[in-house]
């Protein structure tokens, strides 16, 4: 005769229900008789999950979420320490940008900013206000792999001395300065005093 077929049973040995529910309604008592406690653990677990919170929040945007460009992990920024006088994180000069420009071998493409944002009065159409503005070279937005939402990106022959002055302007001030004007590119705008011709827009941030 064959063996009959058993149906398998699966034992839980190590988790006695009975003893659980038994070890809640017993925590449950205690807490009961001591509210003041209830409420100080309860307090101390929720500051607890919102400072751990917080603080992913904080290392996730600025150490683990990607940078919102095209390749963001074969991007590199370089700068240069004195440790002569103990300087750190120094910009380069222009002669020492097109040097390293002309020399490079490791990379497939040098782009140049200036480190610190400048704060400029943008007049002429509407009341002056300040705004924050950044230089940049004219490949700094391909270097990025970044389109203009409308217009075009910088020239190579806009970065050289005596070319007239271009700006691309951010998607917020195209919207609430310029009422999202489509025939934008090719005005004139006056910033620090000196005529600037917007040449395109900014993609909004995500």
């Amino acid at each position: 005769m064959g063996a009959k077929n058993k149906k398998k049973t699966t034992v839980f040995s190590d988790l006695d229900v009975g003893s659980f529910l038994k070890d809640i309604a017993y925590g449950s008592r205690i807490l009961r008789k001591a509210p003041v406690f209830a409420a100080a653990a309860v307090l101390t677990l929720g500051l607890g999950i919102g400072a751990n919170t917080a603080i992913f929040t904080v290392i996730r945007a600025v150490s683990l979420k990607p940078l919102e460009y095209q390749e963001p992990d074969r991007l590199v920024r370089i700068s240069i320490d004195n440790s002569r006088q103990n300087n750190q994180d120094v910009g380069f000069s222009l002669a020492r940008y097109q040097e390293m420009q002309a020399a490079a071998q490791s990379f497939s493409e040098f782009a140049a900013f200036f480190i610190a944002s400048e704060h400029m009065t943008l007049s002429g159409g509407a009341e002056p206000e300040q705004i924050m503005a950044a230089r940049v070279s004219a490949n700094f937005l391909h270097v990025l792999g970044m389109k203009p939402l409308l217009g075009r990106s910088f020239l190579p022959e806009e970065d050289k001395s005596g070319a007239r002055s271009v700006a691309l302007i951010s998607a917020p001030m195209w919207s609430c300065r310029f009422g999202r004007d489509p025939m934008i590119t090719g005005k004139t705008v006056t910033i620090n005093a000196t005529p600037y011709a917007v040449i395109g827009v900014l993609p909004d941030a995500r």
